[in-house]
């Protein structure tokens, strides 16, 4: 029995859709994980830009930095997020802990509800925020399903952007998150030799095919580039090599 063909929703980022096999899952929540540096809100902005590119608005959901912070470090690329907004391109809403702490989940989760009208794409930046304010374990993981089953309701292709630190991939843990979203890519920065590489990872990625390899990554002016015919091999430093 052939497999059901899942609709994909192109990232646009040069390299990332082949490691994909063509795009996201459409309609589907991934998430973005990754330490500090590694380009975790210029990922999921760009995003959003090659989506309005390609003719779908997007929603830019802000729970940390500050929208006029974001929108300056954005036009470092070349992407004027104040035009876009003023075309109707593009809806930003600010939702800092300050708000989060104010206002339900259910609240934030309306929210998006009103403002993904007419929205393919969806970014959040970052669901650490609410991990921070909801101490209870029970509580957080019903909150984040119940903010996960939100985003799947709108139909639209989402990006969930986490903080994570961890010295290498192999002294990561799993983190809840990863076990809710539909997706996972993981942004690394890995020690090799004297030098940094950035590199990306798809741990998962249901329903379809994808490369599950560490790939190397830039940032580049023009935005993140990916590197899908390059890999990158990382040992621990007391990994000794087969003869």
């Amino acid at each position: 029995m052939a497999r059901p063909v899942i609709e994909r929703t192109p990232t646009g980022i040069p390299g990332l859709d082949e490691l994909l096999g063509g795009g996201l899952p459409k309609g589907r929540t991934v998430t973005i994980s990754g330490g500090p540096g590694t380009g975790k809100t210029t990922m999921g902005v760009q995003f959003l830009i090659k989506g309005i590119e390609a003719g779908e608005n997007g929603l830019l959901v802000l729970m940390g930095e500050e929208a006029r912070h974001v929108k300056e470090n954005m036009l470092n690329f070349g992407w004027d997020l104040d035009r876009l907004q003023q075309e109707g391109k593009l809806t930003i809403i600010e939702f800092g802990p300050s708000k989060l702490s104010q206002t339900s989940i259910s609240g934030l989760a309306n929210l998006i509800r009103i403002a993904s009208f007419g929205v393919k794409r969806i970014v959040i930046d970052s669901i650490t925020t609410l991990e921070y304010q909801v101490k209870d374990p029970f509580e957080r993981r019903l909150a984040i399903m119940y903010l996960f089953e939100t985003l799947s309701g709108t139909g639209s292709t989402s990006l969930v952007v986490a903080e994570m630190s961890y010295a290498s991939p192999l002294a990561r843990k799993y983190e809840e998150l990863e076990f809710l979203a539909h997706g996972n890519i993981l942004l690394h920065v890995i020690p090799l030799r004297e030098e940094h590489v950035l590199a990306l990872q798809i741990t998962k990625m249901r329903g379809i095919e994808h490369d599950r390899e560490l790939h190397p990554y830039k940032i580049t002016p023009q935005g993140i580039v990916v590197y899908p015919d390059q890999r990158v091999f990382y040992y621990p430093a007391t990994y000794t090599p087969p003869a």
